[in-house]
């Protein structure tokens, strides 16, 4: 989990993050800590961040900036995402891009995550509930009915499995996630150079 109470970045730190992120480059690798204390320092520009497999759980990321960030695999569970800027962010495989909570739905007090994942040639919904990760609707409406059969924590699941899933379709409509299709096409990581490693080794 980041940790938002991490002590927040001196200048100096700034700055140096301010120099791997270029202008607008992608591919500069940041860390769950090194995100939560440039936050905590006031830095909201993570623009073009690469955040895969971060875990962001729980993370407060009110208003950032995370246009065209590779998000991929990281985990936003819980994170506070209120005003954050996500436009052609890498979000596949990625647990919290919807979510649905109410006191009784999980016998944990969990939310209900959804996520997007690529399947041949299409995007597809997953559901991250305890356990269960990355799991159809089928599968998780089964689990639930085998494990709660039909008390109140089944009838909160059925409610918030089916608002995830009419959300997910009608951004499907709006074709809002199209640009996953080829994100991995249209950001390739750097090659390192040659030059880069013989400088490395010095």
């Amino acid at each position: 989990m980041a940790d938002m109470n991490t002590a927040p970045m001196s200048q100096k730190e700034l700055q140096a993050l301010d120099a791997r992120q270029g202008n607008g480059i992608l591919w500069w690798t940041l860390s769950a800590e090194e995100v939560a204390r440039a936050y905590s320092a006031g830095r909201r520009n993570f623009r073009g961040a690469n955040l895969q497999g971060a875990n962001l759980e729980g993370a407060n990321l009110e208003g950032a900036n995370l246009q065209g960030a590779n998000l991929q695999g990281a985990n936003l569970r819980g994170a506070y995402l209120r005003g954050a800027y996500l436009r052609g962010a890498n979000l596949l495989n990625t647990p919290g891009v919807y979510s649905a909570y109410a006191p009784f739905l999980s016998s944990r007090n969990d939310e209900l995550q959804g996520g997007l994942v690529l399947v041949s040639d299409h995007i597809e919904l997953r559901f991250w509930a305890g356990c269960q990760e990355a799991v159809t609707a089928d599968f998780l409406r089964n689990r639930v009915k085998r494990s709660h059969g039909d008390n109140i924590h089944a009838k909160h699941y059925e409610a918030a499995i089916s608002f995830i899933e009419a959300a997910f379709a009608i951004d499907m409509a709006e074709e809002k996630w199209t640009y996953l299709l080829t994100w991995a096409e249209d950001h390739p990581a750097p090659e390192t150079s040659t030059t880069e490693h013989v400088k490395e080794s010095r």
